[in-house]
């Protein structure tokens, strides 16, 4: 039907008479007869099948590009290619996502989250291509048979939700996050059906797919909402310059309430040092005995938040191993501690990088902050019934979106009323009592500035906003 319906329009191109037109198309079937076919001999008849041809192929050609998905929603959206907005159509053909994500809905109610960079052909209502990327189709059992190509792998949805990842190489990877689906190395003559929990890799290099361990934290499969216009903060601008207080001010009830008073581990020990920051002043904690506390508890449970801040963090020879630039909540169950920190540990993801989470619960950035320049960074955590590190946690720095590892399928539900929470705190890790000398390395070394708390998740545009302008971004 495609070659057909490109040689219907090679034709319409060339000629604008319509039984010279009829004469065209069927030219080539003519030819096998070996004889006129008998229409051409009465042109009236002839003139009639071009018309009915014209129709035919017109039609075909409308059908076949009217859109087949829309553009559901988006976070940070960086199109190398052909830019999509909200609720646009998408005709078959290329999508080129440089960063940051994409909701794609098909008219057969798939729906298809693509993550940058990524390069994805549609085919059609039910076919997709992936050549590099990420992605992940939740398949509804009225579009059971959703199928998904790569360079080198095949997958075909039995009803269920995976998801799919290509390399530089063509090599690719197939998680089954629910349900069931079935696989091939592209051309192979059988598929492997693979369940919940189940992975396999393909490569071009290698005649069989081999079985992987599981990672469906390699995903985002969920997108944040509109943001609030006018969300309620909290801000510390560390401007004081002077003083064992840091003033806080902001829209949130109570705002001037919860300055952050500057401690030492010891009386003899040294305090956060006042210091020049990106917009006005700032505090420098020197990693062996400052840190700031403040009286605020902090946002619980799994309601929706953006923390964001300047930060400066020397070279890595300089860094130890510490959690906790901005913290608040409870060490004593997985998720129930928010803890921002520059990753100390290689067991957790690079080096250097944007760190959210606690214990097995975190997601790593992959920009190396310790370059001794300061930078911009905001977490963002979309609320929501079942919110988890892996898919309702966005990062950026400078303003733009990370793509993020070690993401973890733990769910976040912030303790801020607990014997063993603790308030929001500024330099120090969360894992150790405050009046513990003994753990001089747990705490953070390099400069803070202009720290915002927001109850609600902020867009990229807002991020960038504040990121520029130092001032709170109203939508």
């Amino acid at each position: 039907a495609e070659t057909f319906s490109a040689e219907v329009r090679a034709v319409l191109a060339g000629t604008n008479d319509a039984e010279a037109f009829a004469r065209k198309v069927y030219a080539p079937l003519a030819a096998d007869a070996r004889s006129t076919p008998w229409i051409f001999r009465f042109p009236a008849l002839a003139g009639l099948a071009a018309a009915a041809l014209l129709v035919i192929a017109l039609s075909y050609m409308f059908f076949a590009s009217r859109p087949v998905a829309v553009l559901a929603e988006s976070v940070a959206a960086d199109w190398s290619g052909k830019p999509f907005s909200f609720g646009q159509g998408i005709r078959p053909g290329l999508v080129d996502l440089a960063a940051g994500y994409a909701e794609l809905k098909f008219r057969n109610n798939v729906v298809v989250l693509i993550e940058g960079p990524c390069r994805l052909d549609i085919r059609s209502v039910d076919h997709v291509v992936l050549y590099r990327g990420e992605l992940v189709a939740n398949v509804p059992k009225e579009a059971i048979g959703f199928r998904v190509d790569t360079p080198s792998s095949e997958v075909v949805d039995l009803g269920t939700v995976f998801g799919v990842s290509v390399d530089q190489k063509g090599a690719s990877e197939v998680h089954v996050l629910k349900g069931k689906v079935k696989a091939r190395k592209t051309g192979s003559q059988s598929f492997v059906d693979l369940k919940e929990n189940e992975a396999r890799s393909f490569s071009n290099d290698e005649k069989l797919a081999k079985i992987i361990e599981s990672a469906p934290d390699k995903f985002l499969r969920v997108l944040p909402g509109a943001s609030e216009r006018q969300p309620l903060y909290l801000h510390w601008s560390f401007d004081e310059g002077q003083g064992l207080l840091a003033k806080s001010d902001g829209n949130h009830g109570g705002a001037t309430q919860y300055p952050a008073s500057l401690k030492a581990l010891a009386p003899s020990c040294e305090l956060p040092q006042w210091s020049n920051g990106q917009f006005g002043g700032s505090l420098y904690f020197n990693g062996h005995s400052a840190y700031g506390t403040t009286a605020y508890p902090g946002i619980g449970e799994n309601h929706p938040r953006t923390v964001a801040f300047w930060v400066k963090v020397p070279p890595p020879d300089s860094m130890r191993p510490v959690y906790g630039l901005v913290s608040w909540g409870s060490m004593a169950k997985v998720g129930s501690a928010w803890q921002i920190s520059v990753n100390p540990t290689e067991k957790e993801g690079p080096l250097g990088r944007l760190r959210i989470g606690t214990r097995e619960a975190q997601a790593v950035g992959t920009t190396d902050l310790r370059d001794n320049r300061w930078h911009h960074v905001a977490v963002v955590m979309y609320g929501g019934e079942r919110v988890d590190v892996s898919t309702h946690i966005l990062l950026y720095v400078d303003g733009r979106i990370e793509k993020t590892s070690k993401k973890s399928i733990h769910r976040i539900f912030t303790d801020v009323e607990g014997e063993t929470s603790r308030t929001v705190m500024f330099g120090r890790d969360l894992g150790y009592p405050l009046d513990d000398v003994k753990v001089p390395a747990k705490l953070f070394k390099g400069w803070l500035d202009e720290v915002f708390i927001f109850e609600a998740a902020l867009s990229r545009e807002q991020v960038e906003c504040l990121m520029r302008n130092n001032q709170v971004p109203t939508g």
